[in-house]
């Protein structure tokens, strides 16, 4: 069995290697763009990919914050612009004051279950229908004639983003005409499902419509003149601008946010937000909120939890979407009887958007890792009952700090463009008024 894990790194490996062969240099680290709703369990993924095709990862960066450096709003006058990416895979939305040198994200969100991959899905399935009804042949009959389905329904999806209507050659031999008003109609319950994900990250901003300066729609969904529509009718703020390739936009904003870290380009501080509240649920089934969504990153909150032992038990760590449905754990721990009085705990969510949990001591202020029975996306977790969390030289390279591996970066990046890495140090990012919200919350 293949995990997904090994299947990305598999593809990261085969990028990697081309990078290599095009820039006649290996790959020395990556900054990485990932869907904006992705939870920590995710993201750590990704981590564990990039480890099996072996690259370092200097960030992982939020889909609609690449867009953002990709279009250079940084380098403009101030504005409020909303972005919107419709991937193959996902929907992902963000609203981002930008200009002079900023790009700060204010509210992200969207839906990692509806993508281009879904309209190729259902139109493959409207294709099978109409080959039954009209020709007679099955086109889902086996496993292979379905993925060759799903290729001729993205071809025709491609095709009818330019042209009104073209022709369907089925995987039997049969052949179908097909119009764009009738591809619209068949996608028109997904394109529905498009406008709650913007309507909630727009209430989370405090925004509406008019407040917005530009409405940017990036991925390959984008192409989908019915999608363009819909998105310019209900953000209103222009036609959406199209002068980068939609497909590429997230890779070149991945590639400056590298370019700042590694101090070769230096004019844009990002500040971003995980889309996930924190919640600790107790024994009992009783919830204490630690994050917000929407919450600026890196932040630290902290709680104390009663010295009661049965609320010490097996405690969950839960993120719970900005729009509040889908909660996803993240971790189940303990607190170990040796504790004695209120314990406090740290939670961390770090640039990254992954999680750590300590144990703060309160007379020494000490800290240590947490011991995690189930850890999904928790960072520097201890093993626990025999169970490895991360293999230990993964935790081992993990835990190294963010500025050692942008030197690292930094000098190898120097060497391949004959500089010496000895220029002045990477300005470190400015401190944010109220980046750190530390909550103290004690059980009822």
């Amino acid at each position: 069995m293949v995990s997904a894990e090994q299947v990305c790194g598999l593809v990261l490996g085969k990028v990697v290697a081309d990078v290599a062969v095009v820039a006649g240099a290996p790959v020395g680290a990556a900054v990485i763009a990932v869907p904006a709703c992705f939870d920590a369990a995710q993201r750590r993924g990704v981590l564990a990919a990039a480890g099996l095709a072996g690259v370092p990862v200097l960030r992982l960066i939020s889909e609609p914050t690449a867009v953002a450096l990709a279009y250079g709003l940084h380098t403009r006058y101030a504005q409020t612009v909303l972005v919107v990416d419709v991937g193959g895979g996902s929907l992902d939305v963000a609203v981002v004051r930008t200009g002079y040198g900023l790009v700060e994200v204010v509210a992200a969100g969207g839906d990692d279950r509806l993508g281009g991959d879904d309209f190729d899905t259902v139109l493959a399935e409207h294709l099978a229908g109409r080959g039954r009804r009209e020709l007679g042949e099955d086109p889902l009959a086996d496993a292979e004639m379905s993925q060759r389905l799903r290729a001729v329904a993205r071809r025709a999806k491609v095709a009818l983003s330019y042209l009104d209507s073209t022709e369907v050659v089925l995987p039997g031999g049969g052949r179908l005409g097909l119009t764009r008003p009738e591809l619209e109609q068949v996608t028109a319950g997904l394109r529905r499902r498009l406008d709650p994900p913007i309507r909630q990250v727009l209430a989370a901003a405090g925004l509406t419509p008019t407040d917005l300066d530009q409405t940017i729609v990036v991925g390959a969904g984008s192409r989908m003149p019915a999608i363009r529509a819909q998105l310019h009718h209900l953000t209103r703020p222009g036609p959406p601008p199209v002068s980068i390739h939609p497909e590429e936009t997230t890779a070149c904003g991945a590639a400056i946010q590298a370019a700042i870290l590694t101090g070769l380009h230096c004019d844009a501080t990002v500040w971003d937000v995980t889309a996930f509240a924190l919640v600790l649920q107790e024994p009992d089934g009783r919830r204490r909120r630690l994050l917000e969504a929407n919450t600026s990153i890196p932040v630290r909150a902290t709680t104390t939890v009663d010295p009661d032992p049965s609320l010490r038990g097996s405690l969950t760590l839960i993120q719970v979407p900005g729009h509040g449905r889908g909660e996803r754990p993240v971790a189940r721990f303990a607190i170990r009887g040796e504790e004695r009085g209120p314990v406090r705990l740290a939670f961390d969510v770090d640039d990254d958007g992954l999680v750590a949990v300590s144990i703060c001591d309160h007379a020494t202020g000490a800290e240590r890792p947490v011991e995690c029975f189930e850890a999904i996306g928790v960072d520097r977790a201890v093993p626990a009952s025999g169970v490895s969390t991360a293999p230990p030289a993964a935790a081992a390279a993990r835990s190294a700090t963010l500025d050692d591996r942008i030197t690292d970066a930094h000098l190898a990046l120097a060497r391949d463009i004959g500089e010496d890495g000895h220029g002045e140090p990477r300005p470190r990012r400015p401190a944010r008024p109220g980046r750190l919200r530390t909550t103290t919350l004690t059980s009822q």
